[in-house]
């Protein structure tokens, strides 16, 4: 388990979510803050494709930042998202080594990159 609180990183400042719900797979995690609110989603299904093709597992964790409207600039969301799909004989080492590959490459600056339209 991940426990009841989860510190996150945005901005450079500390971050702790608070877990406010779990249902079956998924767990829903918020900080309210002054101007924004900051929500951690982890998601757990399976994926089944069928016409003979394996069944996977499929892994969802999402933060969403609302920004709080100020004055005569109006709220917005902003959101960022990792899906990890493997089948369930997989090896856990192997397919976190996977997604540490991927958080390797999401760096701040890689991550200015994308929002410009590079690719």
């Amino acid at each position: 388990m991940l426990g009841d609180t989860i510190s996150l990183t945005l901005d450079g400042v500390a971050v702790v979510v608070s877990k406010i719900n779990q249902d079956q797979f998924t767990s829903e995690y918020l900080k309210r803050r002054t101007l924004d609110l900051v929500r951690l989603r982890i998601r757990h299904s399976k994926e089944n494709p069928g016409n003979g093709k394996p069944v996977y597992d499929r892994h969802n964790v999402e933060i969403t930042q609302e920004v709080f409207p100020v004055g005569d600039t109006p709220g917005f969301t902003r959101q960022a998202y990792v899906v990890v799909r493997n089948i369930p004989t997989d090896l856990d080492d192997d397919v976190g080594d996977l997604v540490a590959c991927l958080s390797g490459f999401a760096t701040k600056a890689n991550a200015v990159k994308w929002v410009g339209w590079e690719s």
